[in-house]
C-alpha cells in the first residue's frame, strides 16, 4: 500500500504546490484514512442505527487536525481514494460527490470484477458518510 499512499501523496501535493493550476475541488484520501474510517464502521458492535462517529473521524472530516493528509471535506466537492479489493488482488478509484453523496467507480481492467460484485462492497461504503 506504501507505493499508493506516495502516488496519492505527489498528487495532493501538486495540487498544494500549483493551485491555479490544479484547482482543489477534491479531497484525496491516503490509505490510512480509508483503512481508519472503515475500521471505525466495521468495529461496531449492535445495530447501525446506533452507531456514531468517533470525535476522532468527526475531526478528520472538519479538518481539525490541519495537514496535507487530513484536508477538511467543507468546501469540496469531491472525495477520491482507492478501494483495495482483496479476492481479486485488485485496486480501484472510487470518487464521492459530496453534496450528493453519490460514489462513482473507475476500474482501469473491469474484466477483473464485474459491476454486479462491487455493489455489496459499495453499499458497506455508501453507509459510513460521517454526518
Amino acid at each position: 500500500m506504501q507505493h499508493i499512499d506516495a502516488a496519492m501523496h505527489m498528487l495532493r501535493r501538486r495540487r498544494t504546490d500549483y493551485p491555479l493550476t490544479f484547482p482543489q475541488k477534491g479531497i484525496i484520501l491516503s490509505t490510512f484514512v480509508t483503512a481508519m474510517i472503515g475500521g471505525a464502521w466495521t468495529s461496531h458492535k449492535g445495530p447501525r442505527k446506533n452507531f456514531k462517529w468517533e470525535d476522532y473521524i468527526l475531526d478528520y472530516c472538519t479538518g481539525f487536525h490541519k495537514s496535507q493528509v487530513f484536508e477538511r471535506w467543507r468546501g469540496n466537492e469531491f472525495i477520491y481514494f482507492v478501494l483495495h479489493l482483496p479476492t481479486a488482488r485488485h485496486w480501484v478509484t472510487v470518487e464521492v460527490d459530496i453534496e450528493l453523496w453519490k460514489i462513482n467507480v473507475y476500474d482501469c481492467d473491469s474484466s477483473v470484477r464485474h459491476w454486479t460484485a462491487m455493489e455489496p462492497i459499495l453499499k458497506v461504503w455508501s453507509n459510513r458518510r460521517p454526518r
